[in-house]
């Protein structure tokens, strides 16, 4: 998985993932492509599978696409409404045609949250 860095040492400081796509970068296959990724709070480690009941991992995305159509088809995101991020964000992709290279975007809202509140959301994510 990939880190992003956002973590400055200040527990006052947090973010929310408001939006979360991902793409391909290139379309010049001749097959149906299929991406999924997601979002993290630490390294889970595993591309390839979603576990929505691990209080790590905060958003998953899909995206297909069929290049003999020119369509795309199933982006399809969910962000847990429930989170908070105060350290780094990690993700994780997989393209099952495993050459593609994989593009995403994520929008992030920052929010100020008392220290106690910073403090209880990093326990909680490692609980």
């Amino acid at each position: 998985m990939k880190r992003i860095q956002l973590w400055d040492g200040d527990y006052t400081k947090a973010y929310i993932v408001r939006e979360f796509k991902v793409a391909f970068s290139s379309r010049l296959s001749t097959s149906v492509e299929t991406v999924s990724a997601k979002l993290s709070l630490e390294d889970v480690g595993n591309n390839r599978e979603w576990f929505w009941g691990d209080d790590r991992e905060i958003a998953w995305a899909t995206a297909a696409a069929d290049a003999n159509t020119v369509s795309v088809a199933n982006n399809d995101t969910v962000i847990d409404p429930d989170h908070i991020v105060v350290e780094d964000l990690f993700i994780g992709a997989y393209s099952y045609t495993d050459t593609e290279e994989i593009c995403y975007l994520i929008v992030l809202e920052a929010v100020d949250v008392s220290e106690f509140e910073g403090t209880l959301a990093i326990i909680n994510q490692k609980a």
